[in-house]
């Protein structure tokens, strides 16, 4: 019998079809079949259409850095590696835009913007993909200041499980009215389209970027500055050996400021804090691998209280980050046999709570996402619009989709 590996290999040569181990491409323990190398956009259209028609289900693969996220995928025959999608398409530094291809790691076009002197605002490792960034709508702490992937996304080329390559948006910064694909793919998870290219507007370089330690007694003090942080994120003590930030304690604050260095060397001072030797992007790689990450979203009115209420649920038995502003806590906890009813029961009292990474056993007791309510309707819509066979990362995303 023909297995799917030996009919890939004879459709598209062994070149793009390598021989290795699947258990590194394996998705909440499932293992894809075969894994495919392609090297061009229109070879993957081209094979997107092939798999549709045949049915073949395919997650799309960048750096690997998110595919903790997401329900146990459905189905799950080929792993689709962009990884030889990594160039630089087009700079243009007097515009301020750039173009490359999705395989691309951030940590690679940061070094080639910063010949320049410009950078792409977004944290996430620097072996993150910039497909994946953008269908994870990944961020890091600096969201306070710069916003997310969304928006910096000025125009993307995606491939339609069909085949049909799509383009959306553009190369300059004001565009024309229209539908906003751009928005549409940023956080689907690849469950509309392969991410092949994108076109970001960047920002200059600072001359100086610090990272600075203080407690939570200051925030009133940090409120009340002209100063506006880069990032203000609330760890604990366990949370701060885990991102190597040693000896300190519960009500740890650390914060960024940027700038030219005068200005920068000012915000410290107003801020009286001590400066420290931290990347922010650290805080994206949260907890030991055999914890549960869960992204905790109230009011920000609710920061006090949502912070007592999780020290109460797992018995001081967690890593806490959060996102003081904005309300978002992310928090490592052990992994145990009632976690499935405290997570409802968070959602129960109107937080969202998403599972980021977990084992099969909880993702097949609770929607990693939560309850989308009334929208879920459009989404499956939209959806079927997009890929009606559901090959693309069947069941990963919000309500199985």
């Amino acid at each position: 019998m023909t297995t799917l590996w030996q009919k890939l290999r004879g459709l598209l040569g062994a070149e793009f079809v390598p021989g290795v181990d699947l258990g590194q491409f394996a998705v909440d323990g499932v293992e894809p079949q075969v894994l495919v190398r392609l090297q061009s956009r229109e070879d993957i259209a081209r094979f997107t259409e092939w798999a549709n028609t045949h049915f073949y289900a395919i997650i799309p693969w960048g750096g690997g850095t998110r595919m903790s996220m997401g329900n146990v995928p459905r189905k799950y025959e080929i792993a689709l590696s962009l990884a030889r999608l990594n160039r630089v398409v087009e700079h243009t530094p007097e515009d301020m835009t750039v173009t490359v291809e999705a395989g691309m790691g951030l940590g690679e076009l940061q070094r080639q913007l910063a010949r320049h002197g410009q950078f792409l605002p977004v944290e996430a490792p620097d072996s993150a993909t910039l497909g994946g960034i953008i269908a994870a709508n990944a961020y890091g702490p600096s969201r306070l200041a710069w916003g997310m992937i969304r928006d910096w996304l000025i125009g993307i080329r995606f491939v339609r499980a069909d085949g049909k390559l799509v383009h959306g948006g553009g190369k300059v910064v004001k565009n024309v009215a229209g539908y906003d694909l751009c928005k549409l793919l940023v956080g689907s998870y690849g469950t509309l389209g392969i991410i092949v290219e994108a076109t970001f507007k960047v920002a200059p370089l600072p001359e100086a970027r610090y990272a600075c330690i203080t407690n939570s007694t200051h925030l009133p003090l940090i409120h009340a500055s002209p100063v506006r942080p880069q990032f203000l994120d609330l760890l604990d003590s366990r949370a701060c050996r885990d991102v190597k930030l040693e000896g300190l304690g519960d009500d740890t604050i650390v914060l960024g400021v940027s700038g030219t260095r005068e200005e920068a060397d000012w915000q410290v001072g107003q801020l009286a804090t001590k400066q420290v030797h931290f990347d922010p992007a650290t805080l994206t790689r949260f907890g030991e691998s055999d914890e549960v990450v869960l992204r905790f979203v109230g009011k920000p009115s609710q920061v006090n209280q949502l912070r007592k209420q999780l020290a109460e649920a797992f018995d001081g038995h967690l890593k806490l980050t959060a996102h003081v502003d904005l309300c978002v806590f992310r928090c490592a906890v052990p992994d145990r046999r009632d976690l499935a009813e405290t997570i409802q029961r968070f959602r129960s009292v109107g937080y969202q709570v998403v599972v980021e990474r977990a084992p099969a056993r909880l993702k097949n007791a609770i929607d990693t996402w939560g309850d989308p309510g009334p929208s879920l309707a459009l989404m499956k819509k939209v959806k079927h619009e997009f890929d009606e066979r559901h090959i693309l990362n069947p069941g990963r995303f919000v309500g199985g989709i």
